[in-house]
């Protein structure tokens, strides 16, 4: 026979009640011994955080005037098509692939402008358009070569708000030029309202100044090209 014995534990002391508890304990509290942070005053400023050693990238100046329609002109020393014109060597990238994070990196790395490539390219303006707003974001100028020399091209490309465009195998650039102009110095169709290279309409000098901001790229591949090659100064 298996006896068992059973025992019984009784509290002898009074429990403390909860919010007396709570209220006898000093909040925690974490000190650094030896940190400046101990000691932070309002006065006292840290030391800047200075830049990596990233190749910086220009900014490219916006239409968007503040004081004038043509607060943007031709001379200004951050505009891509001025700087060319006044001797600068820009370094550029010719990318077939439209990844945004691509395009997005050839701009952090340096480069002035990159040429997004639809004529050997597999995408179109859809897919041009977020490289855009990368190369944007980097300060980077864009450049869009179209798959031919059409007027219906260059008005999709240029509509998406590029810095430039490239026509491929340029016979004639008297031909082209006007592709890029609104009448009456061109055929270009006008949607500013509705389009990003006018900022929908919030770029009230567009139309004022686009000829000083677009450059207009011409590829020139045969011999009746070559001997018309002075209408590229146009």
């Amino acid at each position: 026979m298996v006896s068992t014995t059973t025992t019984f534990f009784t509290a002898t002391t009074t429990p403390t009640p909860l919010s007396s508890s709570l209220h006898s304990k000093k909040p925690h509290s974490l000190t650094l011994p030896n940190s400046k942070f101990n000691h932070f005053s309002p006065s006292k400023h840290p030391k800047p955080i200075t830049h990596s050693s990233r190749p910086t990238t220009p900014s490219l100046p916006k239409s968007f005037p503040e004081d004038s329609p043509t607060a943007v002109s031709a001379t200004s020393p951050l505009n891509l098509k001025s700087r060319l014109r006044s001797g600068e060597t820009l370094y550029d990238l010719f990318l077939l692939s439209f990844s945004p994070t691509l395009v997005e990196i050839a701009g952090l790395a340096g480069y002035n402008f990159v040429v997004n490539d639809m004529e050997h390219g597999h995408d179109g303006i859809s897919e041009a358009l977020p490289c855009l707003h990368a190369l944007a974001a980097s300060g980077t100028a864009a450049i869009l070569r179209v798959p031919e020399a059409t007027a219906a091209w260059a008005k999709k490309a240029l509509d998406i708000g590029p810095q430039g465009i490239m026509f491929p195998m340029v016979k004639s650039a008297a031909k082209v030029v006007p592709y890029c102009r609104f009448p009456p110095a061109g055929i270009r169709g006008s949607a500013r309202l509705i389009v990003r290279a006018s900022a929908y309409d919030i770029d009230k000098g567009y139309l004022n100044n686009y000829l000083n901001e677009i450059l207009i790229m011409c590829q020139v591949k045969s011999l009746e090209g070559v001997k018309k090659i002075d209408d590229c100064d146009t």
